[in-house]
């Protein structure tokens, strides 16, 4: 119930043109995102998959990763407050 509170009371006091504000900036940021693990998949060698039913998420393949630092890197991930890294 909160959420949805929340969602209804930050789209009332945004108004339309908030709200399409928002969504402009996060779509620019996502192009600047994907273009930046683009070349970073690039330089280490690996891909970035692209997933067109998804416009949201980005995944990258970690085929050079060795092998056991997996969980390494999720606590990297997760200590700089990225969320559902898997």
């Amino acid at each position: 119930m909160v959420p949805a509170r929340d969602m209804l009371l930050t789209l009332l006091h945004q108004g339309r043109n908030g709200l399409i504000g928002q969504m402009q900036m996060r779509h620019e940021m996502y192009v600047e995102l994907r273009q930046g693990l683009q070349r970073l998949a690039s330089e280490l060698d690996e891909r970035l998959l692209d997933v067109p039913e998804n416009e949201i998420s980005l995944a990258m393949t970690l085929e050079r990763l060795p092998w056991g630092k997996e969980t390494l890197l999720g606590g990297m991930l997760f200590a700089r407050g990225v969320t559902g890294a898997r």
